[in-house]
Formats: structure tokens, C-alpha cells, sequence
């Protein structure tokens, strides 16, 4: 379990003060659909959103009634007194605007192949449009030799190249994927040339302000201020959390929710006109071998409506995307294959361009989009709380009826998110498998410590406010005479971790909220395995305790919270409960890329 303080109710409004602990809701909903067999077993995974006044007696009851009770509904919210669960709802946009796309500048990142070309040839077609494309590939230099290569030739070039590979000593997998990078990247500049659309590509790594910086200064100086951003920059490698490699983690995270951050500290004095965010429904509902990929989108999407708050003259979305068709992360083959288990349609690549226009016409009116389809709803969460479709909010009036095609229950269309009522956990809940480690200080983490020891459970503290090393050497030891069957992490964070305005603090803030108590997670995991007991794991985040993982302590309370990168993992936590079972094979997520 995962309980987070966003400042608005669910983080579903715009001005959340929190917005990187939106990494904490990905998670654990990555956890809630990979575990989905251990569920069955009694194992469940949960992040809870209390409210900012929350006193650390309210928060320690439904913390503990939360831990103990069951769900369906991995995203739980308590605002005016109620409990809610987060709910996409169908609500199409209110009429074609008449407002063309913005005429000027803009930046793409994500590279020239896959989603961003598709994205960058809808784009350019509108008149006045100046794209620069920004991807971590080196600008292509390809032969003539390469272009235009039927599949006989793509074949044989593989084969080439990857005995060159060998011969220098280097993976032939490697050398062949930078190859076929800059053949795609080419192609697409190419492409857009040949249709008389102004596109530049620039090889940078967004997660690098000091690069992205200079790419940004050289673009206004040869096309005027940026008019608008769209953001598809991600990295994702699909692995069991267990198999996680923190290196890969940092990585990921960096390409998406540092490199928007990026790039909204370095465009703050540009007269942007949109800003979009491309996110996936596997951050909005979960995947297998995602966890990372979860935190790093469902980051995101709070990060803009944190920037909604901040330069509300600037329309802005995360749109998280349904599965594209024939481009972008989801088509490769182990995430295609696993796809086509659950009959999955994908999106046509001109769906997904018309989506993306469409929400930039019409000035971005919400702050987190998602395109996808009824049946992904409940392939995801079968819970009575989901709404029909006829029983959606009711369209504006100016609404036009929907076109003619498949059922609204398979259609993949535009939602929004909003809370929904939820019944309370159950008197007769499960109990806790103890001894519960609890690793925090504070009057948060001694209100959890004092309710679990109320039910009979034994409770052990730790300390996470020193080195990681340190963390682990304590934990060891209470592994070691047989405790710690279920774990607790309860961690504050200061104010100035949210400010995007200092990379250094920002990024030493992730390294502590993030990667330490993953190592952490990940040890007790690995000793639980050995001893193979039905362990749990729950973690709490921005609750007010003075533990924060070697950094300095935050204020007390829930409404001094201001970050909550630690709680990242917290949401792994919970995943990890239990030993993994041997042969099983991982299956890939559903990214748009």
C-alpha cells in the first residue's frame, strides 16, 4: 500500500502541489495488474490519497483499514469525508473548433520514428508549422545505398551489419537498432521534406537540461520563440520488478518526467500556445513488467496539472494513449504478442493524429486525456464502479452526435477522470501477516506503529533517516531473527523537492525518494524469497515523518507535504509481497511510445 497527500482530491485538479508523487499512484497500479494471479491469493496492492488536513489518527485508521481490505480498485481517495475511487469517464469534445493549430515553431521530442513521426506529419501539414524534432539517436548519416531497401534488402543489411558487430566485439542486437534508428529517422525526414513540411531533427538527451538549453536557444534563433511542445520522449524495458535494474529505473523516469520538467523551466519565457505530454494507459491503469513505466506516466500527468497551476495562459495535457498500430513501444513483438492474448484492437496511427489535433484546437480544456476504449476499462478493473457508456457524463450541448462505427463499448474515444463514491473496507477484513517492519519516524509512522499494535500485531522500527547502507544493515538484521514479514515505509519530503526551477534538488530528491528505497525494497524482497512466507508490503508516503532517506527531514503534517519521489517505491512495495514464482514469463505493457 501507497498513501499519498497530491493537495487536491485524487490529484485530478489542476494546481497539484505534489505532482511528482503521482510516481507513487503508477506504481502501485503497475503492481495491482502484475500481480493479478497472487490477488487471487489474498495479496492486493493500493495507494491511498489523503486530504491535506489529514491529522495522523485519521490517516493511521484508513491507512490500516486500507492495508487489510481487499479491492478491485487499486487508486483510493478520501476527500470530504468519503472515501472515492478515480473513474474514466466518457466525455467527447464539444464540437470541431474552428481554431487551426498554432503557426510557428514547434519541438517534438520523442525522435523522428514510430509515434512522434505519425505525430510530426499531422502537425506539419498546417500551414506556418516549423517542427524540430529532439531524439537521444545521433543525427542520421545513411548511404543512399540503405534508403529504399525492400525486405530482401533490410535483411541482408541486418545480416551485414550484425556480422560487423561481431567483429568488433560488440552486441550485433546493438549495432543493427542503431542502424535501423537512423534508417527510420531519414525516412521520416525525408517523408516530410518531400510533402513541403520545415523539419529539423537534433540528436539530445531532454533529460540533460545544459543540452536541451542550447538545442532550444538554436532553435529560436533560427525559427523565433517556441509556440508549442509535445512531448513523447520515453524509455521503457519491460522486466518483473524483481528483475528491475535501478540504472534502468533512473532511466526511464529521467526520459519522461525530467525531460518535461526540462523542458518547462526552459521554455517559462516562450508564448506557447500548447503543451502536450504523451502518456499511456499503462500509466493510467497498470501493466505487467511496467512498474517503472507506470511511475514515470502517472508522474507526468500530475506534473502538468502542477504546470496548469503554474502558467494557466498555457493550454496543457497528458494524453494517456491507447496502443498504437504498427508504430511505437506496443508493436514490438513481446508486447504485440501479449496484446493479442487479450484481443486487443490497436489505434490507427490517423485515429491517434485526429485525437491529438483535435485536443490542441480545442485549447486543451482537461488536464489528463485518456484514448482508449470501454473494454480495456474493464479488461483492467471489473469492479461495479465503472460507468457505461450511457451512463457517462452527458456531452456540452454543442456536442455533435457520435459518427457512425463500432459499438460505443469497443470504440476507443476520449475520457476523463473524475471520483466516484466508494464503500468504505469491510468490517471483517484480513489480517496482517507480522511482524510489520516500519521503516520512519514521526508521529505519522508511531499513530500506524500504535493502531497495528491495537489489532495484536507485532510492530519493529526502523530507521531510513541515514545511508542507504545503513537502512539495509538494520533491516538485514530484523530479517535475520525471523521478522520483518511485512513492510512499512513512511517518509516525509521537503517543499523545495517539488520546485522545478532547481535541477540539482530536484534530481537528488528522485535519487533519494526513488532509487534508495528501491534497493531497500528490493532486499527484503530477495530475503522473503528465501524464506518463501505469504509476505506484504505497504508503503506510506508524504505522511509528515521525519525519515527521509538520507535526506533532511520535512515539516509535520500531511499539508507540509510538498514531494513524494520516495514513494515511487512504495508502490513497488507493494508488488513485491510474496516470492516470485520460477518460469514465469514476463509480458510487456501497453506504451503508445
Amino acid at each position: 500500500m501507497a498513501a499519498t497527500c497530491l493537495g487536491t482530491a485524487g490529484g485530478i485538479s489542476d494546481g497539484v502541489p505534489t505532482p511528482v508523487a503521482g510516481g507513487i499512484t503508477g506504481l502501485v497500479k503497475g503492481l495491482h495488474t502484475e500481480e493479478r494471479e497472487r490477488r487471487q491469493a489474498g495479496f492486493h496492492a493500493v495507494v491511498v490519497d489523503l486530504p491535506s488536513d489529514a491529522t495522523a489518527a485519521a490517516a493511521a485508521d484508513w491507512l490500516v483499514a486500507e492495508a487489510r481490505h481487499p479491492s478491485e480498485n487499486p487508486e483510493i481517495v478520501y476527500a470530504d469525508g468519503r472515501r472515492h475511487a478515480v473513474r474514466p469517464v466518457n466525455v467527447p469534445l464539444a464540437g470541431q473548433s474552428a481554431a487551426a493549430v498554432p503557426a510557428g515553431a514547434w519541438v517534438i521530442t520523442g525522435g523522428g520514428r514510430g509515434v512522434t513521426a505519425e505525430v510530426a506529419r499531422g502537425l506539419g501539414a498546417h500551414p506556418g508549422t516549423v517542427l524540430h524534432l529532439i531524439g537521444s539517436s545521433p543525427v542520421p548519416e545513411v548511404p543512399d545505398a540503405w534508403r529504399n531497401l525492400d525486405d530482401t534488402g533490410i535483411r541482408r543489411l541486418r545480416e551485414q551489419v550484425m556480422r560487423e558487430s561481431l567483429a568488433r566485439k560488440e552486441l550485433p542486437a546493438a549495432g543493427w537498432a542503431r542502424v535501423e534508428k537512423a534508417i527510420e529517422i531519414d525516412a521520416t525526414l525525408r517523408g516530410l521534406a518531400a510533402a513541403g513540411i520545415r523539419a529539423t531533427y537534433h540528436a539530445c538527451d531532454v533529460g540533460d537540461a545544459a543540452a536541451l538549453a542550447a538545442v532550444l536557444a538554436g532553435i529560436r534563433r533560427t525559427d523565433g520563440p517556441l509556440v508549442g511542445v509535445i512531448h513523447g520522449a520515453g524509455f521503457e524495458k519491460a522486466s518483473r520488478f524483481s528483475r528491475k535494474k535501478p540504472e534502468l529505473v533512473d532511466r526511464t523516469i529521467r526520459a519522461k518526467a525530467d525531460g518535461a520538467a526540462n523542458l518547462m523551466r526552459l521554455t517559462a519565457a516562450d508564448p506557447l500556445r500548447a503543451f502536450v505530454v504523451f502518456g499511456s494507459i499503462s500509466g493510467r491503469f497498470g501493466a505487467v513488467g511496467q512498474t517503472d513505466y507506470c511511475s514515470a506516466n502517472e508522474g507526468v500527468a500530475k506534473l502538468v496539472r502542477w504546470y496548469r497551476g503554474q502558467r494557466p495562459d498555457v493550454p496543457a495535457v497528458a494524453i494517456a494513449w491507447h496502443s498504437w498500430d504498427g508504430v511505437g513501444m506496443a508493436v514490438r513483438p513481446e508486447s504485440k504478442f501479449s496484446k493479442s492474448l487479450l484481443k486487443l484492437r490497436f489505434m490507427p496511427p490517423a485515429e491517434g493524429v485526429e485525437h491529438l489535433l483535435a485536443e490542441i484546437a480545442a485549447g486543451c480544456p482537461e488536464a489528463e486525456v485518456v484514448i482508449t476504449d470501454w473494454r480495456y476499462f474493464k479488461l483492467r478493473h471489473p469492479d461495479p464502479l465503472w460507468l457505461p457508456p450511457a451512463a457517462a457524463e452527458s456531452p456540452p450541448a454543442a456536442a455533435p452526435p457520435e459518427s457512425a462505427g463500432p459499438p460505443a463499448a469497443t470504440r476507443i474515444a476520449r475520457q476523463v477522470l473524475r471520483l466516484r463514491a466508494s464503500d468504505p473496507p469491510t468490517a471483517t477484513a484480513a489480517r496482517l501477516p507480522g511482524p510489520v517492519v516500519i521503516a520512519g519516524t514521526g508521529p505519522d509512522a508511531d499513530a500506524v506503529a500504535a493502531r497495528l499494535e491495537q489489532l495484536g500485531i507485532a510492530v519493529d522500527r526502523l530507521s531510513s533517516s541515514g545511508p542507504a547502507a545503513a537502512a539495509l544493515a538494520e533491516l538485514d538484521a530484523l530479517l535475520a531473527a525471523g521478522r520483518a514479514q511485512s513492510l512499512l515505509l513512511m517518509s516525509a519530503r521537503e517543499e523545495a523537492a517539488c520546485d522545478i526551477n532547481r535541477p540539482r534538488d530536484w534530481r537528488a530528491r528522485r535519487e533519494a525518494g526513488v532509487l534508495t528505497p528501491f534497493k531497500l525494497v528490493q532486499w527484503w524482497f530477495a530475503k522473503q524469497a528465501e524464506r518463501r512466507p505469504a509476505a506484504a508490503i505497504a508503503a506510506a508516503v508524504n505522511l509528515g515523518a521525519t525519515s527521509d532517506f538520507g535526506q533532511a527531514p520535512g515539516p509535520r503534517g500531511c499539508g507540509s507535504c510538498r514531494a513524494a519521489q520516495g514513494g515511487a517505491d512504495r508502490g513497488r512495495l507493494p508488488r513485491l509481497a510474496g516470492p516470485r514464482r520460477p518460469g514465469r514469463r514476463c509480458r510487456s505493457g501497453d506504451p503508445a511510445g
